[in-house]
C-alpha cells in the first residue's frame, strides 16, 4: 500500500474515533440511582429522566403490591368472621336443642325469679370470675373489679358450680389459675338451671336468681 493510502486511512479512522467520542460526551450524564427501601434498595447507573420514571414505576408496582396483599388479609379476615358466626350460630342451636334458653344477663337479673320458679333452663353469655364472695357471671371485665368489694352493688349473677360437667369445672380451673384472666374474668357461655339462693347484698343476705351450671363453652372470635 501507498504511503499516501497509509495516511489517508488513518486519519479517517481517527476521525471515526473523534465523532464516536464526541457522540458519547453529548449524550445525558448517568448517575447513581436507588430503588427501594431499607436493605432491600439496589442501586443502578441512569440517567436523571430515566431514574425518575423507573422509581415511578417501582412505587406504582410497589402500592399495588399493597393494595393486593391488603385485600387478601381482609378477605381472610371476613373468611373467620362468617366462620366464627357460624361456629356460635351452630352451638347455639345445640343448646336450644337440648332445651336451654338463650338470655342476656340483664334478663336474667329482671326475671330471674319467675324463671327460677319455673325451673328455666338458660344460656347466658358474660365473663366469669372467682372472688372470695363466690363465683360469678359478669356484664363485662370492667364490671369484675366490683363483685369482690364489699358493701358495694354489682351486676353480676352467683354461679353454683358444685354439679357442673367436668368440661365446664376444668375451663373454671384454667380461668383461675391465670395471672391475669383471674383478674379480668374470662368470656363464656354458661348453661345451667335458674335457681334461688342465698346471696350477699348491700342489705346483708337474701335470696336472689343464681344459676345452677350444668356445662360452659367459649369460642374465641377473630383476631
Amino acid at each position: 500500500m501507498r504511503p499516501l493510502a497509509k495516511a489517508s486511512l488513518v486519519t479517517a479512522a481517527m476521525l471515526a474515533a473523534l465523532v464516536v467520542a464526541g457522540c458519547a460526551a453529548l449524550g445525558p450524564e448517568k448517575s447513581a440511582c436507588a430503588l427501594g427501601d431499607g436493605e432491600r434498595a439496589v442501586t443502578v447507573s441512569l440517567t436523571s429522566a430515566d431514574c425518575s420514571e423507573v422509581q415511578a414505576a417501582f412505587v406504582a408496582a410497589q402500592k399495588a403490591r399493597q393494595a393486593a396483599a391488603a385485600q387478601a388479609a381482609e378477605a381472610e379476615r371476613q373468611r373467620g368472621v362468617q366462620k366464627y358466626r357460624a361456629e356460635v350460630a351452630a352451638r347455639m342451636r345445640e343448646d336450644e336443642r337440648k332445651g336451654f334458653r338463650a338470655t342476656s344477663l340483664e334478663n336474667f337479673k329482671l326475671y330471674g325469679q319467675d324463671l327460677a320458679h319455673h325451673d328455666a333452663k338458660v344460656a347466658v353469655q358474660g365473663v366469669y370470675v372467682k372472688t372470695s364472695r363466690g363465683e360469678f357471671l359478669m356484664p363485662s371485665s370492667l364490671s369484675t373489679s366490683q363483685v369482690d368489694m364489699k358493701r358495694t352493688p354489682d351486676e353480676g349473677v352467683n354461679l353454683l358450680s358444685r354439679s357442673a360437667s367436668r368440661a365446664a369445672k376444668l375451663a373454671f380451673a384454667q380461668c383461675q389459675k391465670d395471672a391475669v384472666r383471674s383478674k379480668l374474668g374470662c368470656p363464656m357461655t354458661i348453661l345451667g338451671e335458674a335457681v334461688l339462693c342465698d346471696r350477699s347484698t348491700i342489705f346483708g343476705m337474701a335470696q336472689a336468681p343464681c344459676i345452677a351450671v350444668d356445662d360452659s363453652w367459649y369460642i374465641a372470635p377473630p383476631s
